[in-house]
């Protein structure tokens, strides 16, 4: 395993930040919480570092962040159960399989399990996961733990460093998600560029906070 480091730590969260949502203003910034943690998100990840890290934006005293404390009171840790620690080098290597059959644009094609690449399924009937955020969770904290309570909830992320938050991709297919496959029966050039994979949805934070925040 990997040693905490600073800088792989605050490279990751500067990458998220400059590519969260244009629109949204207040993701593209850290800030300090009532208890001295760093926070940064961008939607769909989050990140509460114990030592806040130096050289990452700062929130502007015009802008306020967003509610992240009302998606932890909703976690119930006593009800999760942890995820299996899938291996860095097989997340590498499946980020560089899924590479071949990526289309402009950062869509994937679909393959006859009704799998989209770039996606990371745990197990079966355990949650999928865009697989490029799952190895961000490791490069912020190597020493990462995983929890979740049901394939659609969000997933906690536990570290000596700091705590996290993963969102799950709801499947179009139901709630079964299928576990990852290899593709031996499809070779890059056999995919015709016209196909397109069905849509799949993934909470955003906001989403789950608008869902699950208490009436005023």
């Amino acid at each position: 395993m990997k040693r905490f480091s600073e800088k792989a730590a605050a490279a990751t969260i500067a990458r998220i930040l400059k590519k969260a949502d244009k629109a949204r203003e207040a993701l593209h910034y850290t800030w300090i919480d009532d208890k001295g943690r760093q926070c940064a998100m961008d939607g769909f990840r989050a990140f509460r570092l114990d030592t806040p890290i130096a050289g990452l934006p700062g929130l502007p005293a015009n802008i306020q962040p967003f509610p992240l404390h009302t998606i932890y009171e909703k976690l119930a840790p006593m009800n999760m159960r942890e995820l299996p620690r899938p291996e860095p080098d097989e997340l590498a290597a499946l980020a560089a399989d899924d590479k071949k059959y990526k289309l402009k644009g950062g869509r994937y094609y679909e393959d006859d399990e009704k799998h989209v690449r770039g996606d990371y399924c745990f197990g079966e009937g355990l949650p999928v996961v865009n697989l490029e955020y799952l190895m961000d969770v490791y490069k912020v904290y190597p020493d990462a733990e995983l929890y979740f309570e049901n394939v659609v909830s969000p997933i906690y992320i536990k570290s000596q460093y700091g705590d996290g938050i993963l969102l799950p991709i709801r499947y179009m297919y139901g709630l079964n998600t299928p576990a990852r496959r290899e593709w031996k029966h499809l070779k890059p050039a056999a995919v015709k560029p016209e196909r397109t994979p069905k849509s799949s949805a993934a909470y955003s934070l906001d989403a789950f906070a608008a869902r699950f925040a208490p009436a005023a």
